[in-house]
This record gives C-alpha cells, sequence and structure tokens, in this order.
C-alpha cells in the first residue's frame, strides 16, 4: 500500500505542472507578439497636440498647476499623475511617456490573458494573441488615458471574480482592491470609469455585505484623485470645462461612415457574439462567480461601444476592439472545444498580422526636431526643418519665464494647437489656459478667456492649418468669434515665418523681424 501510494504521489503533483506550462508558454507568447509590434512603432511621430500635452501637462503638474483650474484638460488627473511621477523620476521625455504608455498596453493584453487563463492555454493563447492584434491602432505606444482607464476595468473585474471565488482569506482584500481600480478607471476617464462600474455591478452583486463594504471603501480610495482635481480646481469650474465644455459639441459629434463602416460591423457583431454568449452561459449555468465574470465583460464591450462611435476611425477603433477580440475565442468555446486548426489558426494569423504591423511601422518615414535636450518625431522633412527653424528663433528672442501662445493662425477656427511645442520650450511658460484646442471651443467663455490670454503673451506661434483639412475629421467644429484674431492683429506683428509657422512679438518688441520665408534667418 505504501509503495503504491508513493508511486502515484509524483504523478499527482505533476498534474498542476502540466496545466501551468502551456499556460506561461502562451502567456510569453503573447508578451513576444506585443512587444514585436509595440518595438516596430516606438520611433514613429506622435500627434502634435495629443502626444504633446502628454508630455507638457504632467510637467504643469509638477510645478504646482492643477488641471481645469490653471490649463483646460480633456481628461482626468489620473491620466497626467503616473506621467508626473515617471518624469520626476527618470526625467520627461517621449521615451518615458511612451514606456509608460507601453506599461498600459501590457497591462490590458495581460489582464485579457489571465481573465481567459481557467479555460487553458490554447483559448488563452487565441485571445491574448488576437487582443494584441487589435491594440496595434495606428501609431506609436503614447499613453493615453484611455488605456490606463481599461487596464483598471479590466484588473479590477479579475479581481471581483477572484474574491467570488474565494470563500475565505484574502477575500475582503480583493473585493478591496476591485474597488480600488474601478475608482482609478474613473479618476483617468470619468467616462470610461463609470461604465466600468455600470459593468461591476454584476459582479458586486454576488458578494455579501462585507464585501460590498471594502469595494466602496477601495473606489473611493481610487477617486482620490478625482477628488483632490475637484477641490482644487473648485467644484464649479471643474463641472464647467470638465462637463459643460465637453458636452455642447456632443449632439454633432459623429464622422459620416465610410471604409471605417467595415470597422464598426467587426466591433457590432463581435460585441452582439460576446452578449449572447454570456446570456446563453447565464441560462445553462445560472449565475455563479464565473458566470457573473463573462456577463461583466459582455456589459462593458457594450458600453466601450460609442467610444468608437464618436470618431470613427482605427485608433478609436484600437481603444475599443482588444476586449471584444480578446473574448471572441471564450464565446465559442462556451458552445463547444475550439478546434485543432482554430488553435492553431488565430495565433498564426494574429502573428503574422502583427509582423505585417511591424514592417509598415518600421518603414513609416519619421524625423526628429530638437531642442532644450528634447525631442519629438514628425511626419516629413520640411515640418522638420520648419519647425526647427522657429524654435531656434524663439530661443533666440526669448528669456526664460516669459509666455508663449501656440494655436492656429486663423483663432476663429479652434481646430489645432500644436503641444509640442510648449514642451520643446521647457524655458517658456504657456501664456493660455487653452494649451489644447478642442474642435467646438468656440464659446462665449472661451472667446473671453482665450482673448485675456492673448494680451499677456509675450510670443506666438501660429501654424496655418486649412479649415476643410481638419474638418474632414472634425465635422461638428463651427467658427467662433473673430475677436482673437483682431487681438492679435493689433497687439503683434510677424517678426518670422517658417513654412507654416509664424512668430509675432509684440509691437512695442525691440526684436529684429526674421526673414518671412525660407525659415533660416539668412543663416
Amino acid at each position: 500500500m505504501k509503495l503504491g501510494g508513493g508511486a502515484n504521489l509524483p504523478l499527482q503533483r505533476s498534474r498542476p505542472v502540466m496545466r501551468f506550462r502551456p499556460l506561461v508558454a502562451a502567456f510569453l507568447a503573447i508578451c513576444l507578439m506585443l512587444s514585436v509590434g509595440i518595438a516596430a512603432s516606438w520611433n514613429n511621430p506622435g500627434i502634435g497636440q495629443d502626444e504633446g500635452l502628454l508630455l507638457e501637462y504632467p510637467e504643469l503638474i509638477v510645478h504646482g498647476e492643477v488641471p481645469f483650474r490653471d490649463f483646460q484638460s480633456s481628461y482626468g488627473p489620473g491620466t497626467y499623475l503616473p506621467l508626473a511621477a515617471a518624469y520626476e523620476a527618470f526625467g520627461p521625455s517621449v521615451n518615458v511617456e511612451r514606456g509608460v504608455g507601453t506599461a498600459y498596453r501590457a497591462a490590458i493584453i495581460l489582464a485579457i490573458a489571465a481573465l481567459l487563463s481557467p479555460l487553458g492555454a490554447a483559448v488563452t493563447l487565441c485571445g491574448g494573441s488576437l487582443a494584441v492584434l487589435g491594440i496595434m491602432g495606428s501609431g506609436p505606444p503614447t499613453a493615453f488615458g484611455w488605456y490606463a482607464a481599461l487596464a483598471c476595468a479590466l484588473w479590477g473585474i479579475w479581481l471581483a471574480r477572484s474574491a467570488l471565488l474565494r470563500r475565505s482569506t484574502g477575500r475582503n482584500r480583493r473585493w478591496a482592491g476591485a474597488g480600488l481600480l474601478f475608482g482609478a478607471a474613473a479618476s483617468v476617464r470619468p467616462d470610461l470609469g463609470g461604465a466600468a462600474l455600470l459593468a461591476s455591478l454584476v459582479l458586486i452583486a454576488g458578494g455579501d455585505r462585507r464585501g460590498r463594504w471594502w469595494f466602496a471603501g477601495g473606489c473611493v480610495a481610487g477617486l482620490a484623485p478625482l477628488g483632490w482635481n475637484v477641490a482644487a480646481a473648485g467644484a464649479s469650474t471643474f463641472w464647467s470645462y470638465a462637463v459643460q465644455a465637453r458636452l455642447h459639441t456632443q449632439p454633432e459629434n459623429g464622422v459620416p461612415l465610410s471604409f471605417d463602416g467595415a470597422l464598426l460591423g467587426i466591433l457590432a457583431a463581435g460585441t452582439a457574439f460576446v452578449l449572447f454568449a454570456a446570456i446563453r452561459e447565464w441560462r445553462l449555468r445560472g449565475l455563479g462567480a464565473m458566470t457573473r465574470c463573462w456577463l461583466g465583460l459582455a456589459i462593458l464591450t457594450v458600453v466601450l461601444l460609442p467610444q468608437f462611435l464618436q470618431r470613427p476611425d482605427a485608433g478609436h477603433f484600437a481603444y475599443v476592439v482588444p476586449v471584444v477580440l480578446g473574448l471572441l475565442p471564450w464565446a465559442v468555446s462556451s458552445a463547444g472545444e475550439l478546434s485543432a486548426l482554430t488553435r492553431v489558426a488565430i495565433p498564426t494569423v494574429s502573428a503574422l498580422a502583427v509582423g505585417f504591423h511591424a514592417i509598415v511601422a518600421v518603414g513609416t518615414p519619421s524625423y526628429a526636431v530638437h531642442n532644450a535636450g528634447r525631442s519629438f518625431a514628425v511626419q516629413t522633412r520640411p515640418d522638420r526643418d520648419q519647425l526647427q527653424a522657429v524654435l531656434r528663433y524663439v530661443d533666440r528672442h526669448t528669456s526664460p519665464g516669459e509666455r508663449i501662445f501656440v494655436g492656429p493662425r486663423d483663432m476663429s477656427w479652434a481646430l489645432w494647437a500644436d503641444t509640442s511645442l510648449y514642451y520643446l520650450l521647457p524655458a517658456l511658460r504657456p501664456a493660455t489656459f487653452y494649451v489644447e484646442l478642442v474642435p467646438g471651443d468656440n464659446t462665449t467663455g472661451f472667446t473671453a478667456r482665450i482673448s485675456s490670454d492673448l494680451k499677456r503673451a509675450e510670443i506666438l506661434v501660429l501654424q496655418s492649418v486649412v479649415a476643410q483639412t481638419r474638418l474632414a475629421v472634425y465635422p461638428y467644429a463651427r467658427e467662433g468669434s473673430d475677436l482673437p484674431n483682431a487681438i492679435v492683429a493689433r497687439y503683434f506683428r510677424v517678426s518670422f515665418q517658417a513654412g507654416t509657422y509664424s512668430v509675432l512679438v509684440r509691437k512695442a518688441s525691440r526684436i529684429q523681424a526674421g526673414p518671412l520665408a525660407g525659415g533660416n534667418e539668412g543663416h
């Protein structure tokens, strides 16, 4: 008897190891695929306004400024605080910012893989590889707050499921951790955080009263950055700029669907299939912990869909589709085991598609602009030369601490502000509350404030932007007041021009005007 028991013992111990090793291999394969895609696009050009604000705003916060009180923001304070900490530790740079963005994407992919892991290595690998394919998008790994909030929501669901499955030790800590992550998601992106909390209700309902209190406590802690922002900026100011200023354009939001209709079809069909599978699971197995998890994830895919509908393009598609694609293998396997062909085909096709993306990304032109030990990549050589000339001119004709305003040449169309210029000119301070310009910023309050800001600027860098080009992307934008243009004409004169950029100084300034063409001042 002893001999028989001893002979069986190694076999019993080896079974978990046998199951564990394929999962580890699946996770490693998923991480490798993600690494290839991100590494290929690492040095690609960023979007001057979108990535520029992620470089500039955290520095403003480090210097004591507060979102919505001292500068307009499109996102919650949680978007900037991790970047501010990273810049304090490693110095502000595009590489540090994209490193944070890479961490966000990895957290999303690993969360999806962790949620699928109870179903085995094959489903995990299929779902993870599809999620990687979806998150590639069309640009470098910019540290957009959306990805941070989505990662928090997914790991929050994983922790909530873990709390439901755990009967005693550590259950309350898991509920608190889940609440903390959902609150953090709302601090980063209040819109996504609210949607994620809605998706979490089905999980919270499965817990006991004590667990719900722990969840609520964690949620309050996660909301602390948002609470700080509201307290520091003032509730009325926060409401005005964080809510009302964003809502007044919403009725006219949306881009007419063309080729992007295919992307919408993928999202809608995938979301419907995942939701159908979750409801089917509920009806067949009841509301156990795993079923609540799948139902919560299915609800999350539904509430994420409007993010793509507001702007149907490749970037917003990459915001939403990783969760939908990642859950498809589970949805299929819920009706029956994945076939051997499917287990091989999905990771193989995904890897080939990511490889193709990497080849395209490596071949994307990129030209770095350098100034004050900082750099930012643009798309064309003329853009680089023009911007480099502007930066040299501004550096020579300003003193540290002076105020600079960056915006469009025609400010009756508030369509664009290259915020990367603020980052590339760290010795100067932004002269305006509107460091970025949001299409639709043409209200009376906007006109009054930006007109006041212009009057206190020492130097302006204005870029000629063809309104029709921007309207193709932002069809809901409307022309605003001509008052800011009148103030520019009254108080400033063109001192230097390089391509689409014009540098303007005060008419009383003693700065000698450089040549108005060529962008090299004759040097």
